[in-house]
């Protein structure tokens, strides 16, 4: 459910002119990093590691694009979002211990059947390493919870994604980024590299963050 405000200021933005704006694109990552590390709540660190930033249709739009670049390599854990499921009905899941060499493990953090950081990540993360598995780590839960204390920068984490629509009510809107440690080639490079960004929905994320802030 999302509050009065919430409805009552996204109704005042259709009547803004913004489609000429050509910076569009970089005030909004730029916005959107001043958001993930505005939070009075949780602690997060290591961003600053993925140098690569790229807007993306909200984390599922993220998701996405790790299974089609992976297609059957991807892996999950056991109570993750129920979305790969419904991609993919048979998709493997893994615990620490069952990962192995040539899997593509998603991991969120925090992870939705809990709210919290998963027990194992760290367990995870180091067998992750250990057997050269890119992580791509799911953050879509992380703008609406409290007592997020992680970092990010583990050799073993490819990239990480984020959105507003749980922490800003903007589930309708799906607007995220997607930080990478390299160039990740797929549908959400190509996107970025050619302008084809979707401008309302990065001006909307932009409005949100400078109205209701980090930990609204």
């Amino acid at each position: 459910m999302y509050d009065r405000e919430i409805h009552a200021f996204l109704s005042t933005l259709s009547r803004e002119h913004f489609s000429d704006q050509a910076d569009l694109r970089d005030r909004y990552l730029t916005i959107f990093d001043s958001w993930l590390g505005g939070s009075q709540w949780n602690e997060i660190s290591g961003i600053s590691a993925f140098p690569h930033r790229d807007f993306c249709v909200g984390v599922t739009h993220f998701l996405d694009d790790v299974h089609q670049m992976n297609g059957e390599k991807v892996v999950v854990v056991q109570g993750d979002y129920r979305y790969h499921w419904r991609l993919r009905p048979e998709i493997a899941t893994r615990t620490p211990e069952s990962l192995s060499k040539g899997d593509i493990l998603i991991l969120a953090m925090p992870f939705p059947s809990i709210g919290d950081i998963h027990p194992q990540t760290n367990e995870f993360l180091d067998r992750a390493q250990q057997l050269d598995v890119p992580v791509y780590i799911d953050g879509a839960w992380y703008g609406c919870s409290r007592g997020i204390k992680f970092n990010f920068d583990h050799p073993a984490v490819r990239s990480v994604g984020f959105s507003l629509s749980k922490g800003l009510g903007l589930g309708a809107n799906r607007i995220g980024v997607r930080y990478s440690r390299s160039r990740e080639n797929g549908p959400i490079t190509i996107m970025n590299d050619h302008n084809m960004c979707i401008n309302v929905l990065m001006w909307y994320g932009i409005q949100f963050i400078e109205r209701f802030g980090s930990d609204y």
